[in-house]
């Protein structure tokens, strides 16, 4: 009988083990995929969209430019992202992020109806590769293959940088950015 007990004993002991051992295993290797896949998504995404932008108009201190994201396949909502840098970062301007977080009083998103679009906190921000590009934000839903106008505080010589950001299983990724300049 006490062998049983023993037999009993260990056998409910490595099932213990194998359960914690797995646990563990699953806690580590679930995200990992999931980032795996909303990245996969993110970049396919990217390869189909474009995105076109008119020049930075400034005027008094405020600075406007109108953008579309186009892509045919997708009906849904980007979020916004815009910023100011001066122009001389336009060479790199797929590496320049936001100095600050953005905030919804630092710019706004106007639709073409004349109203301001919704806006969104958002969280960390990837780049397709998987780096971290910002950890948080303020931006604005608007919908795919629509144009929108970004107001912002921005002098001359300054330019709009404007990221379009997607989010996927709880990840967000920049699939898009352009930027508008002074017109010449």
């Amino acid at each position: 009988m006490d062998d049983v007990v023993e037999d009993m004993i260990v056998l409910i002991a490595v099932v213990i083990i194998g359960l914690v051992i797995a646990s563990f295993a699953f806690s580590y290797f679930v995200p990992k995929i999931s980032f795996s896949n909303a990245e996969s998504l993110s970049n396919s995404m990217a390869s189909s969209m474009s995105v076109s932008n008119g020049p930075l108009l400034v005027s008094g201190g405020e600075g406007s430019a109108l953008f579309e994201a186009y892509d045919p396949s997708y009906n849904y909502n980007y979020t916004v992202i815009a910023f100011v840098e001066p122009s001389s970062y336009a060479s790199s301007v797929g590496l320049v992020t936001p100095s600050t977080p953005t905030t919804s009083s630092s710019f706004q998103v106007i639709m073409p109806n004349g109203k301001v679009a919704s806006t969104v906190n958002v969280g960390t921000v990837y780049s397709l590769s998987g780096t971290i590009l910002v950890t948080s934000g303020v931006g604005y839903t608007v919908p795919a293959n629509t144009p929108f106008t970004v107001k912002i505080p921005a002098n001359s010589g300054d330019i709009l940088v404007v990221w379009f950001l997607y989010q996927e299983d709880g990840y967000t990724f920049r699939v898009d950015y352009a930027y508008s300049g002074v017109p010449s």
